[in-house]
């Protein structure tokens, strides 16, 4: 998912119409708040997204400040924020303010327990097998999971929950969300120079998306 899809999808779930302004479909005759989002530049390992917010001057510059506080809490999660002065656009009709965000490039690997970042993640197994005392079709079996971590001597844990939780890995080409999560066992390997921890569980049910863009 590119950043600009990232970006559209948290203004859905905030409730505010939102579409790519290029490429993207041409902006119609507003009644209601609406965005409409570029993505501009990608340096540093970071990704540069312009939000335009648009409101009506039916609507009044109020509502416009609502929906501009609603947008920036939506897209906090996804990378810094920066708010830009309020103007007007005359073609539109509308009154306006524009959010600007850095997202952080998609990571070549990450794994996530909920939404925890789990910082020492070395490697992660996924496998998935008909057990034969209890038969069931593949696409319904659980997932046995296996996640290896490696501290150095000063290096610091973190405690996550040991139950019900969802597992996301996100590669370059690909997100997996292992749902329904349970560790089951812990397995810890003390050395003099590093400490590796493995734990392993299980998943109910894994979901795959590709990255786009």
């Amino acid at each position: 998912m590119s950043a600009g899809e990232q970006v559209i999808a948290a203004l859905h779930t905030a409730g505010i119409p939102a579409e790519a302004a290029y490429p993207g479909s041409k902006m119609p005759d507003l009644t209601a708040a609406a965005a409409r989002v570029t993505e501009e530049s990608e340096t540093d390992g970071a990704v540069a997204v312009a939000v335009t917010l648009l409101c009506p001057f039916t609507m009044g510059s109020t509502a416009l400040q609502s929906v501009v506080e609603n947008a920036a809490s939506a897209l906090k999660a996804l990378g810094t924020v920066r708010l830009e002065a309020m103007g007007f656009e005359a073609k539109w009709d509308c009154y306006y303010r524009v959010l600007r965000l850095l997202i952080p490039a998609a990571p070549a690997f990450q794994i996530k327990q909920g939404t925890a970042v789990i910082q020492n993640a070395l490697r992660f197994t996924a496998v998935q097998q008909v057990d034969e005392k209890n038969p069931v079709a593949l696409a319904d079996a659980p997932w046995v999971i296996t996640l290896e971590e490696e501290f150095s001597p000063e290096g610091k844990e973190t405690v996550l929950p040991g139950d019900s939780f969802n597992l996301t890995v996100t590669r370059k080409t690909g997100v997996d969300i292992f749902q329904t999560c349970a560790w089951t066992s812990v397995r810890r390997v003390y050395g003099r120079d590093k400490m590796t921890q493995v734990r392993t569980g299980t998943a109910k049910k894994r979901i795959f998306s590709a990255v786009v863009g």
